[in-house]
């Protein structure tokens, strides 16, 4: 009685293993689709292809980039023109506070 016992407690071990197997198995083959699918999604997202940039004539252009360097250049003409002023270090309350009272 007892060796039949153990052949089947054997046979039920074996077949709870071969079903564990196939289960690891199926995950594995899962998580390898997943992780080329998420290759797949940050090669497209983050991928050259999402970077390039087609210019379009019919697209109105917010700046122009003409009267932007125009306008840089005059910003620099007026900075060098006037003299820099000095900037003194603030002074702190405890020194006022002191003056006054």
């Amino acid at each position: 009685m007892a060796a039949s016992e153990n052949n089947d407690d054997l046979q039920s071990v074996l077949r709870v293993n071969a079903e564990l197997i196939e289960t690891v198995e199926r995950l594995q083959k899962a998580n390898q689709q997943l992780r080329e699918e998420l290759e797949l999604y940050r090669r497209k997202f983050f991928g050259r292809s999402s970077e390039r940039h087609v210019e379009d004539d019919s697209q109105l252009r917010l700046f122009d980039l003409g009267e932007q360097q125009a306008e840089n250049d005059d910003a620099e003409d007026d900075e060098a023109t006037q003299p820099r002023r000095r900037h003194r270090k603030k002074r702190s309350l405890r020194s006022c506070r002191r003056r006054i009272g």
